[in-house]
């Protein structure tokens, strides 16, 4: 039997080339840029379904041009009509390096940053609500006069002041 030494180098097991991962070409031209932001909320609506959601969109890659027999708006790029749709940037982002686009992210948020209203602090809230009615009677007082504010207002209010017994004399 020849047993021969194990050199410093050497492995118990046989190297095989680690397979390069398949890529396949993306059906997108090579000049095509895209731009990945947040849509901004439809002002018809109150509705927040659609809201989180992030747009990827391509720029023209050329101009439009007016179409010399009907007067129309002509266009020769075809992805300038594509919008995709995704549910976070992370997403919108991988797609995007997957099919091997150019890509910037507009509107991104700061790290850590979440839009605050007034409300969501306790110590702010009283100040600014106070103000806020303080300012709204003073806006009413002007506009409608102080006796709306003494006498209050409302369908029951002209008719009482009018009544006898609503000025003082009591009735038993």
């Amino acid at each position: 039997m020849n047993v021969t030494p194990l050199s410093a180098h050497s492995d118990f097991t046989a190297r095989r080339p680690v397979p390069e991962p398949v890529v396949t070409k993306s059906v997108f031209p090579a000049d095509a840029q895209a731009v990945i932001y947040k849509a901004a909320p439809s002002p018809m609506t109150s509705g927040r379904a659609r809201a989180q959601r992030w747009t990827l969109r391509f720029e023209r890659r050329s101009a439009p041009y007016i179409e010399p027999l009907m007067g129309w708006t002509g266009d020769d790029d075809p992805l300038s009509q594509v919008k995709l749709s995704f549910p976070s940037v992370a997403a919108a982002i991988a797609y995007a390096r997957r099919q091997g686009l150019q890509y910037s992210v507009q509107g991104l948020p700061a790290q850590g940053a979440k839009p605050r209203l007034v409300s969501d602090n306790p110590e702010v809230e009283g100040l600014a609500a106070s103000q806020q009615r303080r300012r709204r009677l003073e806006w009413i007082e002007r506009t409608l006069g102080p006796e709306v504010i003494r006498h209050g207002s409302g369908p029951g209010a002209g008719a009482k002041a009018r009544h006898p017994a609503a000025l003082g004399s009591s009735c038993l």
